[in-house]
């Protein structure tokens, strides 16, 4: 709705801080059933505050995971594990076994991140050739945590290497304390 002012527009420049939660942006003003109170930000020394959130007693400690001068294998922080893109070291096999080697790299890091792969909450694959598709799914089936499948997307992309057939990144949760 251009041209269509609402409570919280400062002269054209859209301050959605300023304007009251729980409304439609449409500019309606009709309140809408968990209307707040507080349109105060959320900061962080607010988010100790919040209800069922609780604030460390240490400070966040960042872990690094076969680092190199570029990226690191993964890295730890917060209770989570983010793994960069895996790929095959031998890049003459088919795309089974290099799904395999791959995966057998992401099972490596993560027990040295302390957690395995029925922690991990979402996967992201890339395929050079989206036809490799069930034969990645073959091997990927077989390996997956039974009962513990992540959220997962794969898309077709021109990896680093036209001989890299697959490429698989992650994101683990670290166990309870």
């Amino acid at each position: 709705m251009a041209g269509r002012a609402f409570k919280g527009e400062q002269h054209g420049a859209l301050n959605l801080l300023s304007r009251p939660l729980g409304r439609d942006l449409g500019g309606g003003d009709g309140p809408v059933p968990h209307e707040q109170k507080s349109c105060r930000p959320t900061t962080a020394a607010s988010i100790g505050r919040l209800p069922g959130v609780r604030r460390p007693k240490a400070p966040f400690v960042i872990r690094r995971i076969g680092s190199g001068p570029r990226l690191s294998a993964a890295t730890v922080h917060g209770g989570l594990v983010y793994l960069s893109g895996q790929v095959p070291d031998d890049l003459s096999v088919d795309v089974v076994d290099q799904t395999r080697q791959v995966l057998a790299k992401i099972d490596a890091i993560l027990a040295e991140a302390g957690t395995d792969k029925s922690r991990i909450l979402s996967v992201m694959v890339w395929l050079p050739a989206i036809g490799d598709f069930g034969a990645f799914n073959t091997v990927w089936d077989a390996w997956v945590a039974p009962g513990a499948a992540p959220a997962r997307a794969c898309v077709e992309s021109r990896l680093a290497d036209p001989a890299i057939k697959v490429e698989v990144g992650c994101v683990a949760a670290l166990p309870a304390d």
